[in-house]
C-alpha cells in the first residue's frame, strides 16, 4: 500500500448495557479516521477520532429513550475558526486594496 494513501473508516460503536437499579443504559458512539501503512508493510499508523453519539436509557417497564449527544464545544470551536478565517480574508482585501490606492496616487 502506499504510505500516502489514506483509507478512510467509519464505524458505530456499542457500549455495553450497564444496570443502574430500575434502569439499564447503553451508549454509541462514532469512530472515524484514516489508516495507512508504510512500502514494505513493517510499520504503520492511523488516526481516529471517537465521538459519543447517544445514550440509551431502557426501564424495567420496556419504555426506552433516547438521548442524543450534542457536542457544543465542538461547534463553538468551528465557529471561532470560520470567524477567524473570515477576518483574516477581510483584513488581506484592505492590505490589497489599499495597496492599489497607495500606487494609484
Amino acid at each position: 500500500m502506499n504510505p500516502m494513501s489514506q483509507p478512510k473508516f467509519e464505524r458505530q460503536l456499542v457500549g455495553e448495557p450497564q444496570h443502574f437499579g430500575d434502569q439499564e443504559i447503553q451508549l454509541f458512539a462514532r469512530l472515524s479516521g484514516r489508516s495507512w501503512e508504510s512500502p514494505d508493510g513493517i510499520g504503520g499508523g492511523a488516526m481516529v477520532n471517537i465521538v459519543p453519539t447517544e445514550v440509551v436509557v431502557r426501564n424495567r417497564d420496556g419504555t426506552e429513550t433516547v438521548l442524543e449527544i450534542v457536542d457544543d464545544e465542538r461547534k463553538a470551536m468551528l465557529g471561532m475558526v470560520a470567524g477567524a478565517i473570515s477576518l483574516a480574508v477581510i483584513c488581506l482585501l484592505i492590505i490589497a486594496l489599499a495597496g492599489r490606492l497607495s500606487r494609484g496616487r
